[in-house]
């Protein structure tokens, strides 16, 4: 009985489902993330694994058999009205973000023996298309990346769409970040959606933030400056059990790399600078601060990096990498069943890697 733990009055939530009508540009799975209120866990599609479990437990919740089913299963889901208003919300929201401005959300309810099947009526409507897009900003360098038409993302007469114009603003900013603006944001950029023109069109504007422009110069300047690297400085073996506070370091430098350490170096130096894309000199780079990420977490004695930032002068800036270990040994012991002659037997096998051996991430 699915039924068993829903409240007298209430109604199992057992089945969810959106149909979008008219258009198939918005596929259903799409939009199930907006529904507040999903039936219980199905495996296969149909088969309610867990909530099977939980109702196999008794009323007496002090049973151990009944703990353990309510433990290991899944209480069942009761219908909220609730929630399905809020749903319907959210999926008009959602269709407005992919242009459809005049999309209906019906619901449309089936009760029957104690059970409700919940159904997501979209009537997606003619959807909005992009008019005129502006580019309206003053700094040139901002305004050449936003209008590059090679790269936007934003194009006159496609369908308007939120998450679009979201992506490129990401794309704005990373373009400045990998020009050597660190301080640049993708909030400090806006879009300005005017869809009264009518014709079912939407005039799209992006420019600076209020905020932005009323900033001090000295401000603006500061978000719009290009940056170099002076230092890059390793900062190994970085643990705070492994490591008190105020103990004495170890440190070396050359040629603009800084590396410091306690005990046994964690690598050699030469390791750390080629695996390293970020180099003293070079400008800001956003994606060379992505790779640098990727390279050091590649190498095996290494756990944990972090990456970070200090200005020390108007256009200049630290490079501080912390990195710490992770278990330079590690012993493995397999076993597996053999058979031969007629004559059944055990074989294992165990290993033993090192990561480090020789202070350069070789794995032995």
């Amino acid at each position: 009985n699915t039924t068993k733990f829903v409240p007298q009055g209430e109604y199992l939530l057992n089945d969810v489902k959106i149909k979008v009508q008219d258009t198939k540009k918005v596929p259903s799975a799409d939009l199930m993330k907006y529904v507040q209120q999903k039936q219980n866990t199905e495996i296969l599609g149909f088969w309610k694994l867990q909530l099977g479990i939980y109702n196999t437990a008794s009323a007496d919740t002090a049973k151990w058999t009944s703990k353990n089913a309510r433990r290991m299963g899944e209480a069942p889901v009761v219908y909220s009205p609730q929630l399905a208003e809020a749903s319907c919300a959210q999926l008009r929201k959602a269709m407005n973000n992919k242009g459809y401005f005049r999309a209906e959300v019906d619901t449309l309810v089936e009760k029957k023996d104690g059970k409700v099947n919940l159904l997501y009526q979209i009537s997606a409507n003619q959807p909005y298309m992009l008019g005129r897009y502006t580019v309206n900003i003053k700094h040139e360098e901002l305004a050449s990346v936003a209008q590059n038409p090679r790269t936007t993302l934003i194009q006159e007469g496609m369908q308007f769409n939120a998450d679009a114009l979201n992506q490129e603003r990401q794309r704005v900013t990373s373009e400045m970040r990998r020009n050597g603006c660190y301080y640049f944001d993708q909030d400090y950029i806006r879009f300005i959606a005017d869809s009264t023109i009518g014709n079912h069109q939407v005039d799209v504007t992006i420019s600076l933030q209020d905020f932005v422009k009323n900033l001090p110069e000295e401000e603006q300047e500061k978000i719009f400056r290009h940056y170099r690297i002076a230092q890059v400085c390793f900062h190994m073996d970085y643990d705070i059990e492994r490591i008190p506070e105020g103990a004495e370091l170890n440190h070396s430098a050359y040629d603009g790399y800084e590396f410091t350490w306690q005990g046994d170096k964690l690598l050699r130096e030469n390791v750390l600078i080629r695996s390293c894309p970020i180099l003293p000199g070079d400008e800001f780079n956003e994606l060379l601060l992505e790779r640098a990420y990727s390279n050091l977490n590649r190498l095996a004695p290494i756990k944990y990096v972090e990456i970070n930032f200090t200005p020390i002068s108007a256009n200049e800036l630290d490079c501080h990498i912390v990195l710490s270990r992770s278990k330079m040994n590690s012993v493995s012991v397999e076993a597996e069943g053999t058979y031969s002659a007629g004559d059944w037997g055990v074989a294992v096998g165990a290993g033993d890697a090192n990561r480090n051996l020789f202070r350069g991430a070789e794995e032995f």
